[in-house]
């Protein structure tokens, strides 16, 4: 799967309440080099600060205070 079908799949399984799984999507996609990898750990990690895990996001190096 490349990038953007990774950003709008994960973004159907948003609009559909399924967060958890938008995060598991993104996160079993980083499991391998990618490129635009960076785009992706971006996304993940609002999906994480958003699902209330802002320490999980800070530990991708995005997001801080």
């Amino acid at each position: 799967m490349d990038l953007s079908e990774l950003v709008r799949f994960a973004g159907e399984l948003q609009s559909t309440q399924r967060q958890k799984s938008a995060i598991q999507l993104y996160e079993d996609w980083l499991k391998t080099p990618q490129p635009l990898a960076h785009v992706a750990r971006f996304n993940l990690a609002v999906l994480l600060s958003d699902a209330g895990r802002p320490a999980d996001a800070e530990q991708l190096g995005l997001v801080g205070d």
